[in-house]
């Protein structure tokens, strides 16, 4: 039976949903960590931080390679080894008995498999939909924002029903490694070679990742994305106990937060990859940046479910905005023959924007601890020097946004279609 090509992009599209909403999953970190450290109070909040931090970096840095591989094979292996990484790196967490176990497992694996399925499925789209990348980068990248949404409750109530994080990670890392692997199986690209009813577009320029490299923009746009995503994976990664401590939430509150926020996580990708279509990727990075620097302000007020849900739904929806945006850049700046390698480097800001942002966050939030229990301080006053841990680590966020903000007056396209960024 022969597929019509009209049909084969809209399969590709589903398929791309389904591997990253659960790539995705990992924007729910935040509820893991919360019951790592129920089960392990000997654990500091930044040795736990630390598995995080370990799985974005090896998801950056593995998004490099397998973007090279994809441009090379093709989608469908490297998206099917991906699947098989994180399944199993999940699975074999809930097996750890060691922080070690986990910065392996957890960390590394099912980082690296993240990082192998990532790539695929947006540079797949982007071929099938030439003429409509800043919606269809938002849609794509939109879902992997909404996996927190789904899984984040699934977690939560696996961990309830079984007792334990370990059990959880078994039966999350079964799903992942058939989800993936499936979805996996339908990434086909079009063939180069035929019309297949896509408008092309015209005097395109393809460049090499040298050539991409020589450019000083790129260097500029990678600066930015670093201190974006270190604003909101500060957040992102302590969302739940951000919501308990500042707004004096319960912990199933906390965890409908964590849900809700995912929303507005997938929303920012559509919302300001569909806006850069039409004021330009510039002002719609440099809005983006003033708009979250601005909540990250406020978020220390936020003390009520209402504030700190509206506040922290804001900064989601700028940090989903980042994933809408710039993959759309890397496809209009540098073409999209070598997208999967091109886009790879340039993601590899979130991998040092994973250890920067929640390392902020953690850090002080630990000293603010200690430096509490030195001085003999009450269990309250202990909670109230973490919130203002917390608090520091999001002024210091807002000045990053700032900066950000600042350069990206200085993006400009180093070959054409200067109509998208200079409007």
């Amino acid at each position: 039976m022969v597929i019509r090509t009209e049909n084969i992009k809209w399969l590709v599209l589903t398929s791309a949903i389904v591997i990253n909403l659960c790539l995705g999953a990992i924007n729910a970190w935040s509820i893991f960590a919360t019951q790592l450290r129920i089960e392990n109070p000997e654990w500091t909040i930044s040795q736990i931080a630390t598995v995080f931090s370990i799985m974005l970096f090896a998801f950056a840095m593995t998004t490099i390679i397998s973007g090279w591989v994809q441009d090379k094979i093709g989608p469908k292996w490297v998206a099917t080894t991906g699947g098989i990484l994180l399944g199993i790196g999940i699975i074999m967490s809930g097996r750890a008995t060691s922080l070690i176990e986990l910065y392996i497992w957890h960390g590394v694996i099912a980082g690296m498999g993240i990082g192998s399925a990532y790539v695929t499925p947006l540079a797949t789209v982007l071929k099938w939909f030439p003429d409509k990348r800043g919606l269809m980068s938002g849609i794509v990248m939109g879902f992997f924002g909404a996996g927190a949404f789904l899984f984040g409750p699934l977690a939560s109530y696996l961990i309830t029903l079984t007792g334990s994080i370990n059990d959880t990670f078994i039966i999350l890392g079964i799903i992942y490694l058939i989800a993936v692997v499936g979805g996996a199986q339908f990434l086909i690209t079009p063939d180069s070679n035929r019309d297949n009813n896509i408008n092309i577009i015209k005097n395109q320029k393809n460049l090499t990742p040298l050539e991409m490299l020589a450019h000083k923009n790129f260097y500029v746009i990678w600066l930015v994305y670093v201190m974006g995503c270190s604003a909101g994976l500060a957040l992102l990664s302590n969302a739940q106990e951000v919501a308990q401590l500042f707004a004096g939430l319960t912990s199933m509150q906390a965890v409908s937060i964590v849900s809700i926020i995912a929303i507005f996580n997938a929303l920012g990708s559509p919302f300001f990859g569909t806006l850069s279509d039409y004021i330009g990727r510039k002002y719609s990075l440099t809005s983006l940046c003033i708009l979250a620097a601005l909540a990250f302000l406020l978020l220390p007020l936020a003390n009520t479910f209402v504030t700190f849900l509206l506040v922290s739904s804001v900064i989601m929806l700028c940090f989903g905005g980042l994933f809408g945006v710039f993959p759309t850049i890397s496809a209009d700046f540098y073409g999209t023959k070598h997208l999967g390698i091109n886009y790879g480097l340039l993601f590899l800001a979130y991998g040092f924007a994973a250890f920067i942002g929640p390392s902020i966050a953690s850090t002080l939030a630990d000293v603010a601890r200690e430096n509490a229990l030195l001085m003999g301080a009450t269990p309250n006053e202990v909670k109230i020097a973490v919130t203002e841990g917390y608090t520091r680590a999001f002024y210091y966020v807002s000045g990053m946004l700032v900066i950000g903000a600042f350069l990206t007056l200085f993006i400009n396209s180093p070959n054409y279609k200067e109509e998208y960024y200079n409007k």
